[in-house]
């Protein structure tokens, strides 16, 4: 468990220096809108492009559905949906695969 929260951890903090390095120095820059809304997704890095994965765009449904974002493009894709949905999970990177 713990190991699992160091790697998101990880994540996030490698998500806020590319961020940071994109940005202007005090300045907060729009960039491209996730194609879907959604809450308690599960985020993970591979080779600088952040994955997007599962969550729920309400209390209700619960999704199935990956985007990867690439913040040098500023372009979301849509990849091939999971075959189960699932919400409030975490995922790891090992050996560049998102487990």
């Amino acid at each position: 468990m713990a190991r699992n929260v160091s790697w998101i951890l990880a994540g996030f903090m490698l998500i806020a220096l590319l961020d940071a390095s994109l940005a202007e120095e005090g300045k907060w820059i729009q960039k491209a809108d996730m194609p879907t809304a959604r809450s308690v997704p599960s985020a993970s890095v591979v080779n600088g492009i952040i994955y997007a994965i599962g969550g729920t765009p309400d209390n209700a449904a619960v999704l199935s559905t990956l985007e990867a974002y690439n913040p040098q493009t500023d372009k979301w894709t849509k990849k091939k949906d999971m075959p189960t949905a699932r919400s409030g999970f975490s995922t790891s990177v090992v050996n560049g695969k998102i487990y």
